[in-house]
């Protein structure tokens, strides 16, 4: 069990409900079950980022994303030493039990979820219930798993600088980036599911498809009429749909799904299977296995993370191998051996 456990909170999560009920009842059930709890709220966007390497350098020995997928994004990056450009520009104002000054180099800490979102699609692969109590036992009594993490390398949208962004779910870019974006500019009011369903429906009606170049690892440079790609460490995206089931975060590989350019009202027709993960009767779709996956394209193209939206193509997408420990649940099926 974990002796200095850290939470990151995103009160604005679950459509403001975490920040509603945090004193009411949410702290006092984490502290019943860790008394040396200490957490932090962020305000804005990025700033899990640098709570998470705050934590880890005070030295936590398990930082919690309380949050959606988002939420887990930027905790994964902010574990990875990289505060997404907000190092320095965050208040940080801990609250909790007082812990004793840690080593000057403490270890990486393991990492937990408390799924509190909108789509919460990486607590299902790894086995992490939506419910507080069943979250929190997973914390408590859940796997120690080491777990490989995804680095994207990419444009920022104004197409003048590279940035840098981790993930630990899938990215990916195409249609996805774009029903991330229309998602993310939406109110959520409806759920994931719904919110998720209605943004694909409407980017089928109107998305181009790009053309792209696509080069896995050291294989020659493709150029396919693009419809989504999803470079994929865990197997669910886009409130509930398992477009990966066979992948497996500890295996060294990303399970990629690409899927090429079809018509509108096949897309539409075969869109239910991406959910049930029968990816063979989609039409157009190759799905392989690589550790790096390189897509240009002279189009504007978004791409996507963890369910941000961050820049555009080009986009260079790298496996670090057994990058993190991640604490999952008995019967998570992206982690078995």
């Amino acid at each position: 069990m974990s002796r200095r456990p850290f939470f990151v909170v995103n009160p604005q999560s679950a459509g403001g409900q975490t920040g509603r009920l945090w004193g009411a009842s949410l702290k006092n059930q984490i502290v019943k079950r860790f008394p040396e709890a200490r957490w932090a709220f962020t305000t804005g966007e990025a700033e899990a980022a640098v709570l998470a390497r705050y934590a880890w350098k005070e030295g936590a020995d398990l930082v919690v994303a309380v949050g959606g997928d988002g939420s887990v994004n930027e905790v994964i990056n902010g574990l990875m030493g990289n505060t997404l450009g907000k190092e320095g520009s965050v208040k940080i104002e801990p609250e909790g039990a007082g812990w004793p000054a840690p080593s000057s180099d403490p270890p990486r800490p393991e990492m937990g979820i408390l799924p509190r979102g909108t789509g919460c699609d990486f607590a299902r692969s790894v086995a992490v219930p939506r419910s507080l109590i069943g979250a929190l036992d997973v914390l408590e009594n859940g796997r120690s798993v080491p777990v490989d993490v995804g680095e994207i390398v990419y444009t920022d949208r104004s197409g003048d600088a590279v940035s840098r962004r981790h993930f630990i779910n899938i990215a990916g870019c195409g249609a996805s980036g774009e029903v991330v974006d229309r998602v993310n500019r939406s109110s959520k009011r409806l759920g994931g599911f719904l919110s998720f369903l209605l943004a694909t429906m409407a980017t089928t009606m109107r998305y181009r498809r790009p053309l792209v170049q696509v080069t896995a690892d050291d294989e020659p440079a493709r150029e396919v009429e693009l419809n989504v790609i999803f470079v994929c460490n865990a197997q669910y995206c886009g409130g509930g749909m398992r477009i990966a089931p066979e992948a497996v975060m500890h295996d060294g590989l990303f399970q990629v799904v690409e899927i090429s350019a079809t018509g509108r009202l096949q897309s539409l027709l075969h869109g239910g299977k991406l959910y049930s993960g029968r990816l063979a009767g989609v039409p157009g779709a190759r799905v392989y296995t690589a550790r790096r996956l390189r897509v240009t394209s002279a189009e504007e193209v978004l791409i996507e993370s963890d369910g941000e939206q961050p820049g555009i193509l080009p986009a260079t997408y790298t496996l670090i191998p057994h990058a993190i420990h991640l604490r999952v649940g008995r019967h998570a099926l992206a982690v078995q051996s």
